[in-house]
């Protein structure tokens, strides 16, 4: 018995799990989608360089402002549907005609028209909205085919296109750089403009993603009701932890204003844009291992394979954390000027807050995969209340540098409560 559990803990080393790992197609997958992601960073920069230098600190505010209410249409209005896709598209690749005329139908005529009551709000009120005329038009427009980028993009995921889900991301960038570039050296450059480039890459990538499905499937696209239904529920659920999740990433900014100032939130702003590059792995980690786990048939295998990978993410995001903070100063200092080094010191406290967010990343991967418990939602709704305690406690009583240690509170109830998600789906 007891050189059974030996085995079984030997198995479990990072030597082993990375012989395992490290030529399998996942793994392969993951190595794909890291370095799409950074291509994506170095594009996504050059890109926003040349809109800033354009349209000056005014215009970039304009399309800042036109790209926020388009994205918060998109956010508002996918129902966690994307995540639904890639469930059932990895569970039953039998449902994507379904899913496929599903998403068409909700993104054209519910979000289109969803998107053209909005315009007429917005248009006839215009002192609720910052931006007007064509621009507002353009925005509202671009709204269903935001819907249907994301959703289309879920079931490539789903069917473990991996690799066509990273051409699509990255073509849609190089789309839009490529454009605003070339309009750069005209004098019709506008915000209305770069909008339009947006607009135009997004429409360009739905009709790619349309043609690879329609050549993977053989038959017509047609929706179902009872197939919706399903797909709704289920991303309800995730819709809901995913709106709770957005507002505990929002919370601390709002309160560091609040209560400290806007020099400080300036400078905390800074260190949350290093915590993105911290969480990157295990989010792309965590983005080919929920379609892997729905496509597994028992709750054993996926908790196993569920084990090995987090073991693995988790000790890569420690050592690139690690690295990071530990040169975050000098970085800050070269990119930021003087005036944010204090973000290095914030760094460090969100750092520390971040240890348990690849092991949370991995169960969450797993509860979702075993059908997304109620559990997991109430855990994110508990985790908001949480987190704006901890935050006021913390700046009250020791400042706002170390507000980032908040969010060990937060991934520690996420973890508490997926864990009796866990032991439901074991009971059950």
């Amino acid at each position: 018995m007891l050189d059974f559990y030996l085995n079984r803990l030997a198995d479990l080393t990072p030597l082993n799990l990375w012989s395992r790992l490290k030529d399998s197609k996942f793994s392969k997958n993951v190595a794909e989608t890291l370095f799409t992601k950074f291509l994506l960073l170095a594009v996504g920069m050059a890109s926003s360089i040349i809109v800033a230098r354009s349209l000056g600190p005014q215009g970039r505010g304009l399309y800042a402002l036109a790209i926020t209410f388009g994205a918060a249409g998109v956010q508002f209005g996918n129902f966690g549907l994307q995540s639904s896709n890639t469930y059932y598209s990895a569970q039953n690749p039998g449902l994507i005609p379904s899913l496929i005329g599903n998403t068409l139908l909700v993104c054209f005529y519910v979000g289109g028209l969803g998107a053209f009551i909005g315009w007429l709000i917005f248009a006839n009120v215009p002192g609720i909205s910052p931006i007007h005329g064509t621009l507002l038009f353009l925005t509202f427009f671009w709204i269903p085919f935001g819907l249907a980028y994301l959703l289309l993009q879920n079931i490539l995921l789903g069917l473990n296109h991996v690799r066509e889900f990273n051409k699509v991301e990255l073509a849609n960038r190089v789309i839009f750089t490529i454009l605003v570039l070339s309009l750069s050296l005209t004098p019709f450059i506008s915000p209305m403009a770069v909008f339009a480039c947006t607009l135009f890459s997004f429409m360009a990538c739905c009709l790619w993603m349309y043609w690879l499905l329609k050549t993977e499937i053989n038959g017509d696209f047609h929706p179902s009701w009872n197939v919706f239904k399903n797909s709704f529920g289920y991303g309800l659920r995730v819709y809901l932890s995913t709106l709770f999740a957005f507002l505990v990433s929002r919370i601390d900014l709002i309160l560091i204003d609040k209560y400290v100032g806007l020099k400080e939130t300036g400078i905390f702003s800074v260190a949350m844009t290093f915590m993105d590059l911290i969480v990157l792995t295990p989010v792309a980690i965590g983005m080919i291992l929920f379609p892997k786990l729905s496509s597994l048939k028992t709750s054993g295998e996926k908790w196993h394979f569920t084990v090995k990978v987090t073991i693995v993410s988790t000790l890569l995001t420690y050592a690139f954390a690690f690295t990071l903070i530990l040169f975050a100063r000098p970085i800050i200092g070269l990119l930021y000027g003087p005036n944010f080094l204090p973000a290095a010191d914030v760094l460090f406290w969100i750092g520390i807050g971040l240890l348990p967010y690849p092991i949370y990343n991995g169960v969450g991967q797993l509860v979702s995969s075993l059908g997304m418990s109620y559990y997991y939602v109430f855990g994110w709704l508990v985790s908001v209340f949480v987190k704006i305690v901890m935050t006021l406690v913390l700046i009250h009583k020791w400042g706002y540098q170390i507000v980032g240690l908040g969010y060990l509170g937060v991934y520690g109830v996420v973890l508490l409560f997926s864990s009796l998600a866990l032991k439901g789906y074991r009971d059950a």
